[in-house]
C-alpha cells in the first residue's frame, strides 16, 4: 500500500481537533438551542483552540501535582506561545548563530521546559542531566517516536534512529567492524589524504583560494565508502570548485560529476529533517504534496544501490563464514537479504562518516587559520616527531599529544552534533543543580534536549577563557581541574552505551588528514574575498554578547551536523622542503 503524503497523513492525525467545531454546530442544532448563525460560528471556530487550551493546562496541572507527590518540583516553563518559538528557532536556524537559545538560558537558566503545541519539551545544560540521559537512566531516554517520525525518510530504521532490541541488534551488526585494528591500518585515510592535498596544490600553484569544507567532505566520503564498501566512490575525482574571483570558471568535470547529486541530496535531507524537528508536529503541513526528504532519500539509494546489487551478487554461492577483509557491506549482506534495511545502515553511517568528521577537519583548518601561533607549534611537534615525509602510524598519532589537545579542543568549541534529544518513555527525577532544591520531575514523554554547543562553553564548568581556543587546557593543570572531575562537560561524541562507535574512526582520520597538511602546507589563513558574499558574518555579530560569535570570521550554521554556510574558503602555501638527510 502506498505511502500517503505527508500532509494528508497529519490531517487524519488531526482530524479529532478538526471535528470538535463540527460537533459544536451539530449539538446546539440537535440541543434546540437557537443561536443566531454568526454566533454559531464563532463558537464552532474558536472551539478547537478552547480544547487546545484547556488540554496544555490539564497537563501542567497534573505535572506539577505529580512532581509535588514526589517531594520533588516541575520544570519551569518559559511564558513564551507555541508560534513564537517555533519562529524563533526557524529564523535562527536559517540565518543566525547555533546558539538558538542564548536570550532563553541568560533569562530562565540552564533547565526550563517549553509547550510547542501539546508537546512538552526540555532543555537542559546541566552535566548531571547528560549524565542521566546518557549513563545512569540511559534505559529511561530513547531516540523517541517524535524523532523516529521526523528522521524516518532520510534514516530510515538504521542504527541512529532505532531504540530498544532493533539498536542493539545494528550496534552489535557495527561495532565489531570499528575496533580500534581496524580504524588502526591508516592506508585508506593516508591515500586518500594524499589525492585530496593534491588538488589543494594545485589550486595553490595556481593562486586560487579553494573550498576547504568541499574537500573535507570529499575526503572523509571516499574514506569511509571505502571502509564500509571496500571500494570509495571517488568524489575527489572531480577536483574543486573555483572561487568566483577567480578568472577561470569552474571545470565540467566538477560541476557534472556524478557525484555531486548524491553529495546534494544527502546534505539537503538533513537539512530537511532538521526543519522537521524545528516545527514539530507541524512539519507535514510543508511537505503537504510529498515527502521532500524522501526524495532526497531516493537519490542516496539510486546513487549506492549499484554497489550494493554488486556485494548482494557477490554473496550466492560464497561459504556463510566472515573474516578479517570482510568489509561491513559484506558482513550485512551475509546477515540479512533485506536489502531496505541495508540501505538504511549504509545511509546512516555515511552522514557520520562524512558529515561529522568533516565538521572537525573543517572547523580545524578554520583554527589553524585563525590561531598561526598554535599551528606553527602543532606543525613543530609533527615535524620533530617524523619529518616532512614520513607516513604517521597509530603509534605517533598516540604519541602527538598535542595533536589531539588541538582535536579536542576544535570539538569543545565546534561539536560536530551541537544539540541532542532523547525522549522519556517514563517519569524519572533528575538532581538540581541548586544545592538543597527540590530533584526535577521529568513526565513521561517529555522530549528532552541537550546541548554539548552550550555545555562547552560555559564559563563555571571551562573557567573564565571558556570562549578561548587554547588546547593546553586538555595538557595542563585546567585539565585535572574542570574536565577530569567532571567528564560529562564534554560530550562530543555522546557517552554512556551510546557513545558513537566511529569515535576512533574520526579521531584517526581526522589525524592523518592534519599531519598530511602540515608537513606539506604552511601560512593558513581566509580567503575573505572568496567567501560568497551570502554567508560572510552579519557586521552585527561584532557586537554580540556571545564572546565567539562577535569573534567569528565565517558563519557557522547547522542541520543536524555543525557546518559553515557558504564553505570555508583558504589560501595557504607550500611549507619550505628541510633537507633531512
Amino acid at each position: 500500500m502506498p505511502k500517503l503524503p505527508p500532509g494528508v497523513a497529519a490531517l487524519i492525525r488531526l482530524a479529532p481537533y478538526f471535528a470538535v467545531p463540527l460537533v459544536v454546530v451539530y449539538g446546539t442544532n440537535v440541543g434546540g438551542y437557537s443561536l443566531p448563525w454568526d454566533r454559531l460560528i464563532l463558537a464552532a471556530i474558536f472551539s478547537a483552540p478552547s480544547v487546545y487550551k484547556i488540554t496544555v493546562y490539564s497537563q501542567r496541572r497534573k505535572d506539577v501535582g505529580a512532581a509535588g507527590a514526589l517531594g520533588a518540583q516541575a520544570i519551569p516553563n518559559i511564558p513564551e506561545g507555541s508560534l513564537a518559538i517555533i519562529q524563533h528557532a526557524g529564523k535562527a536556524l536559517r540565518v543566525g548563530y547555533p546558539g538558538l537559545f542564548d536570550e532563553y538560558f541568560a533569562k530562565y537558566g540552564n533547565i526550563f521546559g517549553v509547550r510547542i503545541f501539546t508537546d512538552t519539551r526540555i532543555f537542559t545544560i546541566e552535566p548531571e542531566h547528560v549524565k542521566a540521559i546518557l549513563t545512569t537512566q540511559f534505559d529511561v531516554f530513547d531516540k523517541g517516536a517524535d524523532i523516529r517520525w521526523h528522521m524516518e525518510s532520510m534514516l530510515g530504521s538504521g542504527i541512529f534512529n532505532a531504540d530498544g532490541e532493533l539498536w542493539k541488534f545494528h550496534r552489535a551488526l557495527t561495532r565489531p567492524f570499528f575496533s580500534r585494528d581496524r580504524v588502526s591500518d591508516l592506508e585508506n585515510f593516508l591515500s586518500h589524504t594524499e589525492a585530496a592535498l593534491n588538488l589543494a596544490e594545485s589550486h595553490i600553484a595556481k593562486g586560487y583560494a579553494f573550498d576547504a569544507q568541499d574537500l573535507a567532505s570529499r575526503y572523509t566520503l571516499d574514506c569511509s565508502t571505502q571502509f564500509l564498501f571496500g571500494k570509495d566512490i571517488q568524489t575527489l575525482s572531480a577536483g574543486l570548485e573555483h572561487p568566483s574571483t577567480s578568472s577561470q570558471s569552474t571545470p565540467a568535470e566538477y560541476t557534472t560529476h556524478p557525484s555531486n547529486p548524491f553529495m546534494k541530496a544527502l546534505t539537503e535531507g538533513l537539512w530537511l529533517s532538521a526543519n522537521r524537528a524545528r516545527l514539530g508536529p507541524l512539519w507535514p503541513l510543508t511537505e503537504f504534496r510529498r515527502d521532500e526528504v524522501g526524495l532526497r532519500r531516493g537519490v542516496v539509494d539510486a546513487y549506492i544501490e549499484p554497489i550494493l546489487l554488486e556485494a548482494l551478487a557477490a554473496r550466492k554461492g560464497e561459504k556463510d563464514e566472515d573474516g578479517d577483509d570482510e568489509t561491513l557491506l559484506q558482513s550485512l549482506c551475509r546477515q540479512t537479504q533485506d536489502i531496505a534495511l541495508i540501505k538504511d545502515e549504509i545511509v546512516n553511517l555515511l552522514v557520520a562518516g562524512r558529515d561529522s568528521t568533516a565538521s572537525l577537519i573543517t572547523y580545524s583548518i578554520y583554527m589553524l587559520a585563525e590561531n598561526p601561533n598554535i599551528a606553527e607549534r602543532l606543525q613543530t611537534e609533527i615535524i620533530d616527531r617524523m619529518g616532512q615525509k614520513g607516513q604517521p602510524t597509530s603509534v605517533d598519532i598516540r604519541e602527538l599529544k598535542y595533536l589531539r589537545a588541538f582535536l579536542d579542543e576544535v570539538l569543545r568549541l565546534y561539536p560536530p552534533v551541537p544539540y541532542g534529544s532523547r525522549e522519556a518513555n517514563k517519569s524519572t527525577l533528575w538532581p538540581s543543580a541548586t544545592p538543597g532544591d527540590k530533584p526535577f520531575h521529568i513526565p513521561a514523554e517529555s522530549r528532552i534536549l541537550f546541548s554539548p554547543w552550550y555545555m562547552h562553553r560555559r564559563t563555571d564548568l571551562w573557567g573564565p577563557d571558556a570562549h578561548t581556543f587554547d588546547p593546553d587546557r586538555f595538557l595542563d593543570e585546567r585539565l585535572h581541574k574542570y574536565l577530569t572531575p567532571n567528564p560529562y562537560i564534554f560530550v562530543p561524541f555522546n557517552a554512556g552505551p551510546r557513545t558513537c562507535i566511529g569515535q576512533q574512526f574520526a579521531y584517526h582520520m581526522a589525524s592523518c588528514f592534519l599531519i598530511k597538511l602540515l608537513q606539506r602546507f604552511t601560512n593558513f589563513r581566509l580567503a575573505r574575498e572568496a567567501q560568497p558574499e551570502a554567508s560572510r558574518p552579519p557586521a552585527d555579530w561584532a557586537h554580540s554578547q556571545a564572546p565567539r560569535k562577535a569573534q567569528e570570521k565565517v558563519w557557522p550554521a547547522m542541520h543536524i551536523v555543525l557546518y559553515i554556510k557558504g564553505g570555508l574558503w583558504v589560501k595557504m602555501d607550500e611549507a619550505k622542503q628541510i633537507d633531512e638527510d
